[in-house]
């Protein structure tokens, strides 16, 4: 069995017909190994042959890949569950005409969800169907009777007849076309009229007001709010929907949500850290559910998560999330927000140093909350440096927070931003300060350690951010950063005390950084091949600035070739050209420092 979600707003390979035929075959492949030498007859030969760097199957070998599915003996056969190809994104024929081809052979069985669009309806009329509202009808009215009949108001005041109840519950009912979500909002709608004591004549305008489609529903429940919530749901929805959008956080957390909600989001307010109680988080996280309920009318709800200690807030459904990636949406009067101040990323990144000056006193506190804050604030670097200065402020403050009641670091707060926006690499932000004069500085007195570092060490292992002893895998260090500290006067090989007799340069430093430039590591590579040019880049800068290369001859060689050949997959012709003139530079360096013989043979580095 194999199964494939089709989603529009998603990837391009979860909406594409690329994406779905490959994630059929890895479904079937993963479940059947022994079936990949005939379904892939000249892939599994590249990869016995010792081939590392295998291409993803062309639409041709895709295509001759199901038909060898097909063909295959088997004693049973392949069930592919196919939703939601009413979300296709391309030439719609072009990937029904994918489906009914897998649908040719006795071994693939299909079945296929859609909503019923003409191009479906056309080219499955024949098949056999179900309609999902027949089959949810029962329960649909089972939920309502539970949600509307046991209401007090129902139960207890009798103002509207069982007539008009029953009238209500079949119109809700038949308006629904077995969309469950429907249903829970319209549910919702009723009972605020029942909390407002409505009549049966006013409860039937608000049941006849709801329209059908689940789009128009969304926007019908937003122009409903009450005028004095709008400016507070537009807020709240658009910094999860963003959220979201970015990913660079999995969960929205209900406490930061609260704190930042709590201050109306204003950028001049949030800054502002002070203690709080646990009993004060759990009591910020209970008002934010209320609040949710009354300014966001169910688009946003509150979760439990096992792991972690406060929950977490997320959209009631993925389609009120796909509902805000309609094109112009936002440009929707209720969504309007005219508050100068806000900056939904500025906003987000605030409530992850909120997170991080709390989190000695919560279970909270991890790298992956120090990765999140660093995404935001590059956000609001690329978006509004304006709010910057302040917010690596916050940044410094939160990160620096000492435990135990241990005195504040004396270093200078100017001086630890200064390192942190070095550590973040916001090279504009950098431009406008002294760093040649920095350089000069004496050692800075940060807690108990003793942080005189060359700014070259700060953007390699960032000590400040991190524990210096991690290995910081994907974190970018990109060539632009270092020429900037190079020209302000760092020199790459100055000698940095690390530990007691341990003293290393900043080269033999970036040398070591084996998940950055080892040829022969296993760690994160780029996800683009341009990143080995910044990693040449990067090198070549430190080696023009008068890095020892002594002994790294071979090495460089291994490197260079590795990185040519890695380059050479990228599609932009420059990037090949400038990876080549990097490769002749080194080249002349090493040789010019007769330090190793450039032309020394060298094993393929990826099957060393």
């Amino acid at each position: 069995m194999a199964s494939f979600f089709l989603w529009n707003i998603g990837s391009v390979e979860q909406s594409s017909q690329e994406g779905l035929a490959r994630g059929l075959l890895y479904h079937v492949l993963e479940q059947n190994p022994t079936l990949i030498s005939a379904v892939l007859p000249h892939m599994w030969q590249e990869a016995q042959n010792g081939t590392s760097d295998l291409r993803v199957l062309s639409d041709i070998e895709t295509k001759i890949a199901f038909q060898n599915l097909g063909a295959v003996s088997t004693n049973g056969a392949f069930a592919f569950f196919i939703d939601g190809l009413d979300e296709f994104t391309g030439n719609e024929r072009d990937g029904i005409s994918f489906v009914k081809s897998l649908a040719t052979s006795a071994n693939i069985k299909l079945l296929v969800s859609s909503r019923p669009v003409d191009t479906c309806i056309a080219a499955f009329s024949s098949a056999p169907q179900l309609r999902l509202q027949d089959l949810t009808r029962p329960d649909i009215e089972v939920y309502i009777n539970d949600i509307v009949r046991s209401h007090p108001y129902i139960a207890e005041y009798k103002f509207v007849s069982r007539q008009i109840v029953q009238e209500l519950i079949e119109d809700i009912q038949n308006k629904a076309s077995g969309v469950f979500l429907w249903v829970v909002l319209a549910c919702r709608t009723l009972i605020e009229g029942f909390e407002a004591y409505d009549d049966g004549e006013e409860l039937r305008h608000r049941v006849d007001d709801l329209p059908p489609e689940l789009e128009s529903l969304f926007r019908h429940i937003l122009n409903s709010l009450p005028p004095r919530f709008l400016q507070q749901a537009a807020k709240l929805l658009q910094v999860c929907y963003t959220s979201h959008l970015l990913q660079i956080e999995p969960d929205i957390s209900a406490l930061a949500l609260a704190w930042a909600h709590e201050k109306d989001m204003k950028i001049s307010s949030l800054g502002d850290f002070t203690p709080v109680s646990l009993d004060d988080q759990v009591a910020k996280c209970s008002m934010l559910e209320g609040r949710l309920r009354s300014r966001c009318r169910g688009f946003l709800e509150i979760y439990p998560r096992v792991d972690r200690e406060f929950p977490i807030v997320d959209f009631m459904h993925r389609t009120v999330f796909e509902f805000l990636s309609i094109r112009d949406v936002w440009k929707l009067d209720c969504l309007q927000i005219h508050d100068p101040e806000f900056d939904v990323g500025t906003v987000l990144a605030y409530m992850t140093c909120y997170r991080l000056y709390l989190s000695p006193e919560t279970s909270d506190r991890d790298e992956g909350l120090v990765r999140a804050t660093f995404r935001y604030i590059q956000e609001v670097a690329q978006g509004l440096p304006l709010n910057l200065t302040q917010l690596l402020n916050s940044f410094a403050f939160a990160t620096m927070r000492p435990e135990n009641d241990e005195q504040v670091s004396p270093a200078p707060m100017q001086d630890i931003v200064l390192l942190l926006a070095v550590e973040l690499e916001l090279t504009t932000f950098l431009q406008d300060h002294d760093l040649r004069s920095f350089n000069t500085r004496q050692k800075l007195k940060i807690q108990a350690a003793s942080l005189g570092y060359n700014l070259l060490y700060h953007v390699f292992r960032k000590p400040l951010m991190l524990n210096d002893s991690a290995v910081q895998e994907g974190y970018p260090c990109s060539s632009t950063i270092v020429d900037l500290l190079i020209r302000s006067g760092c020199d790459p090989n100055e000698s940095i005390t690390l530990s007691g007799n341990d003293k290393r340069t900043c080269w033999t430093i970036w040398m070591q950084s084996h998940h950055k430039v080892d040829p022969d590591s296993s760690q994160i590579e780029p996800a683009e091949p341009s990143g080995y040019l910044d990693f040449a880049e990067t090198t070549m800068i430190m080696i023009r600035a008068g890095a020892d290369i002594a002994g790294y001859g071979v090495y460089l060689k291994r490197l260079a070739d590795r990185w040519v050949r890695k380059v050479e997959k990228s599609s932009r012709v420059k990037d090949q050209e400038r990876m080549t003139e990097l490769w002749n530079e080194m080249e002349q360096a090493v040789v010019a420092d007769q330090q190793e013989d450039w032309s020394v043979p060298v094993y393929n580095s990826d099957s060393d």
